[in-house]
């Protein structure tokens, strides 16, 4: 036996307070993090993070690093198996991640498959279950509920650490007395099996966009935390004499607490701080505007902008390429549907409505609008009802869709048009387009934003088909609206 494992000596006066202090700190800064994720779980750059596993996640950590604290300050007999306990139920650390590199790295392509319009058996599994946060909530319990078995079960036989008849008094859990030292060897093996298991998953990590910093935060948090700690808790494990005697290694659990909060909870809530995220986004050299005066601030984009970007061919094909890239292909390709489908059926008289028609009012909705469809839009429940309850009763005209389509505007205005309005590419791509035209009318104005009325007020919503020619007579709005 090693008295390194022992921790039988509560903690001095001093170091009862200083780590007193800590949990103090520790819990204003992880309640602090967690009210501001759940504020603005709506944000694109927090939802996209797995929100339900993530408050899982910081949850844990926060408790780990807790009841380290407080095993320090009453000594091993009352806080060990507390501490085994926690720490064996580290599937919430291995299965948030494992989602989130998931993630990363199928986005894109499930993306460029529904603007092709035929989704893989593999991207279909991801879009229907991975991406949605009560299916990652599950995944994680029973990933979750075959690791705790697993690791009891090698504990037990290990013997280190548990010994059942110790449970009514929790003094001791095992002959040896020995605390947390398999639990630190079980869980290293098992971070290392479920990363070789997304081997794959890891070698294309680098190869995709990024446009909501998780690869970074992926990255980061492995160079930080993950390998440093699951290192350093495998080599003291096994062996322990190669460290001062003074080292204890609930110290670094405690210190590990402090970190994932700082990297996996503040950092994402940083990030929906459009200075930061325009800082972070011009360091790393992202395709951005830098020498505008009002890039620092998400005001609403030009409501005439939307209207032009979908009637002119060539904008509208780049804006697909962009929200294909920045995971947002959706909102886009059901806008553009609405368009089609309204100007087809108000070219056609009531009495002259096909069959076919109201299967393509059918198609939108299961497309876009039912639970769980392939291409889900994020609108109120309320407005999908309606629509469901109209098509379900024979109701049937070409404004069919307009309240959805009306709430999907406003998304596409307030994030990824004025994103992309913001951005190098934008600018080339008007440049070009009003030079091509040989107009000379452009003066830089379409950067600046101008006034006009909604599109939910217009009743084309970008008129026609949404996919116009781009010729010379969409010049004049090209050059002024925006």
């Amino acid at each position: 036996m090693s008295d390194r494992f022992t921790f039988t000596q509560p903690a001095s006066t001093a170091t009862t307070g200083g780590l007193a202090i800590f949990i103090a700190c520790n819990t204003l800064l992880t309640g602090t993090v967690l009210v501001s994720l759940v504020r603005k779980r709506h944000d694109t750059v927090i939802s996209h993070r797995n929100v339900v596993s993530l408050l899982f996640y910081l949850l844990y950590f926060y408790s780990l690093s807790t009841v380290s604290a407080i095993s320090i300050i009453v000594g091993k007999p009352a806080l060990c198996l507390a501490t085994n306990i926690i720490m064996s139920l580290m599937f919430f650390f291995t299965c948030h991640f494992m989602l989130l590199v998931i993630k990363v790295v199928m986005e894109v392509d499930v993306a460029k498959a529904k603007r092709a319009g035929h989704l893989t058996y593999k991207q279909l599994i991801y879009n229907r279950y991975l991406k949605r946060n009560y299916y990652n909530l599950l995944i994680t319990i029973l990933i979750g509920g075959v690791y705790v078995v697993v690791f009891w079960a090698a504990a037990i036989e290990l013997d280190y650490n548990f010994d059942v008849t110790s449970l009514p008094n929790m003094k001791t859990l095992s002959p040896s007395g020995e605390c947390i030292r398999t639990n630190l060897v079980i869980n290293a093996a098992y971070i290392v099996f479920l990363f070789l298991c997304q081997i794959y998953f890891f070698y294309h990590l680098s190869r995709v966009n990024d446009p909501f910093f998780i690869r970074l935060e992926i990255t980061v948090s492995g160079l930080i935390y993950i390998l440093p700690f699951l290192t350093l808790g495998t080599v003291y494990a096994l062996v322990p004499q190669a460290f001062a005697d003074s080292f204890d290694y609930r110290c670094v659990l405690i210190v590990l607490g402090i970190i994932v909060v700082a990297i996996n909870g503040l950092f994402p809530v940083m990030l929906t701080n459009v200075k930061f995220f325009d800082w972070l986004s011009t360091l790393l050299h992202k395709d951005k505007i830098t020498d505008r005066e009002d890039s620092p601030t998400m005001k609403p984009s030009n409501s005439n902008l939307i209207v032009t970007v979908f009637n002119n061919e060539q904008l509208l094909h780049a804006f697909k390429e962009y929200a294909t890239q920045n995971w947002a292909i959706e909102n886009v390709l059901f806008y553009e549907e609405v368009n089609r489908f309204r100007s087809s059926v108000n070219s056609t008289t009531a009495s002259a409505i096909t069959s076919t028609m109201v299967a393509d009012a059918q198609r939108i909705f299961d497309t876009y609008l039912e639970t769980n469809a392939v291409s889900e839009i994020n609108i109120d429940a309320c407005v999908k009802d309606d629509i469901y309850t109209k098509l379900s009763s024979g109701f049937f005209n070409g404004e069919l869709f307009d309240v959805a389509q009306k709430s999907v505007a406003t998304l596409i205005q307030h994030d990824t048009l004025i994103k992309w309005q913001r951005t190098v590419s934008f600018k080339s791509r008007v440049e070009a387009i009003v030079h091509k035209a040989g107009s000379e009318s452009y003066n830089g104005s379409m950067l600046d934003g101008g006034g006009g009325s909604s599109p939910g007020m217009r009743r084309s919503y970008g008129g026609g088909s949404g996919s116009g020619s781009g010729s010379g007579s969409q010049l004049p709005m090209l050059s002024s609206i925006v």
